[in-house]
Order: C-alpha cells, then sequence, then structure tokens
C-alpha cells in the first residue's frame, strides 16, 4: 500500500541507508549481530508444525536462535500467557483457530 514497511525493513538491516533521520535498535545507533539477534520476525502467514503443541514449537524456535533449556521453558510459558494461548497449551496447533495461529506466531516472534 506504499507505506514503507519494506522499506523500514531494509534501513533496520542496514541494507538502505534513510536520507533523512537516523534507525536505531535498542538504544544502538549501528546495531551489530548481538542486537540484531533481539529481533523477532512474525510473517503474515506463520508456518507451523501442526502436530507440534505451542510449548513444543517455541520450545524448537527457541533452540533454532540457540536458547538455553531454561530460558526457552520460562520464556515459552510466559509468551503463551502473554498472547492468550494458556487455555490452549494442551491442543496440536493443528486445531487451532485463525486467530490463535497468529498469536502463537506472535508468540515465537517476541520469544527472543
Amino acid at each position: 500500500n506504499g507505506a514503507g514497511k519494506t522499506t523500514s525493513i531494509k534501513c533496520v538491516l542496514s541494507l538502505i541507508f534513510p536520507d533523512e533521520g537516523k534507525i536505531t535498535l535498542f538504544g544502538e545507533r549501528s546495531p551489530g549481530p548481538e542486537v540484531m539477534g533481539k529481533v523477532g520476525y512474525l510473517p503474515e502467514n506463520p508456518y507451523v508444525y501442526q502436530y507440534l503443541r505451542p510449548l513444543e514449537f517455541l520450545d524448537l524456535c527457541g533452540r533454532l536462535v540457540g536458547l538455553d533449556a531454561q530460558a526457552r521453558e520460562s520464556r515459552g510459558r510466559e509468551m503463551i500467557e502473554r498472547v492468550g494461548l494458556a487455555h490452549a497449551v494442551d491442543r496440536p496447533i493443528g486445531k487451532f483457530s485463525k486467530g490463535m495461529m497468529q498469536r502463537i506466531g506472535l508468540a515465537q516472534a517476541l520469544l527472543r
């Protein structure tokens, strides 16, 4: 729609540079890998393994970004609560409604 979403992301990733203003992430003007590692991504249609339950899915995502077991457990539970999926923690993701799918996608993006 021409709002500048793609351009903004390219600026955040330092693929292009703004003509005016500045980009900061977590207070850093020139973020390196450590800061960029804190950035999550939520696609419009997140892909999830349908047979996994929410905590299993978040554990997998946490492994992929290098979280230790304790962090995966605590952050996973925190994100499930935060996005309002505690009532569905024992349900396979494949049984989720579209809104619930969006919430589990948001939980994985916030996991870091």
